[in-house]
């Protein structure tokens, strides 16, 4: 078993869990949390649970590519889609 003493996992405030949002669109987040398990890796014994937290902040690296990604398809998308404000036969803008 995989124990962490000391190490914070979570957000915990007051000794409660707080709620996270359904989905986070910050890349920079992501990357954050890959960074916190990297660096929990790095301060356990056992190999197998370096090596689950390894794998968490690999996970965590590819939330932010997919996080980059569908932002980038997202703006894309809109940038084609005719705007609702906009007279169609008059042009975008």
């Amino acid at each position: 078993m995989c124990y962490l003493q000391g190490a914070r996992i979570g957000r915990v405030i007051g000794g409660i869990h707080t709620d996270m949002p359904k989905m986070i669109w910050d890349e920079s987040y992501w990357l954050q949390r890959a960074e916190e398990a990297r660096t929990i890796s790095a301060d356990l014994r056992s190999p197998e649970c370096r090596q689950i937290m390894r794998e968490m902040a690999a996970s965590y690296e590819r939330l932010a590519q997919l996080t980059k990604d569908f932002r980038r398809a997202a703006i894309s998308q809109d940038r084609t889609r005719p705007r609702r404000d906009v007279d169609p036969s008059i042009g975008y803008d």
